[in-house]
């Protein structure tokens, strides 16, 4: 096929193009490994597992933060549910409401609430830094709500039964159980937890 090159004349359609698109596309450096520019993406995200995002998140973040054994294990437990088996581009606030649903019927809602904050911050800086994702579709679902503050106190019975384990007697405290029985009793009456 003829092309009107610079001058007016003829030219090819290689020698048309300019060396950089006879050498294909540049190299880009997305995140946990490099991807063609305009390749191994859906519309701009990603095409990775959710897994991989949280592996990501677990290799570069986790070591950085405080309880990061902790979260280490909260984020590892989330590997083995079908969640981290979707695509990024196919990721959606669906997901993540049948994540939480399903989740709330094993576990205490704080646990969803630890599970869904670690989750979000990892959608974040894959979204932030990596550009890995649009959205972080966490954002788009409602939390599960704060469990309601314990306020039960233990029975006199129940007292009655722990002191007795401990071997506490009012009098001099020399065995170290019976220092614990005094603790339990001072933490009692002092309202504490």
């Amino acid at each position: 096929q003829a092309l009107i090159g610079p001058g007016g004349g003829a030219a090819t359609a290689a020698a048309a193009l300019s060396p950089r698109h006879i050498q294909g596309p540049p190299q880009v450096q997305v995140g946990g490994g490099p991807i063609q520019a305009g390749q191994g993406k859906a519309g701009g995200v990603a095409d990775r597992l959710f897994s991989e995002l949280i592996e990501e998140y677990i290799r570069k973040h986790v070591p950085r933060l405080e309880g990061s054994r902790s979260e280490e294990y909260r984020l590892r437990r989330v590997l083995s549910l079908p969640i981290a088996r979707k695509r990024l581009p196919d990721l959606s606030a669906r997901d993540v409401v049948e994540w939480r649903d399903t989740r709330l019927l094993s576990v205490s809602a704080e646990s969803v609430r630890r599970e869904w904050s670690s989750l979000s911050h990892a959608c974040e800086i894959a979204r932030k830094e990596w550009r890995w994702l649009h959205s972080n579709p966490f954002r788009e679902v409602d939390k599960p709500p704060k469990s309601p503050h314990r306020t039960r106190r233990p029975s006199q019975d129940e007292l009655d039964r722990l002191l007795l384990a401990c071997g506490y007697a009012e009098g001099p405290l020399t065995p170290a159980q019976a220092r614990v029985g005094a603790a339990i009793i001072w933490a009692v009456e002092t309202a504490m937890r």
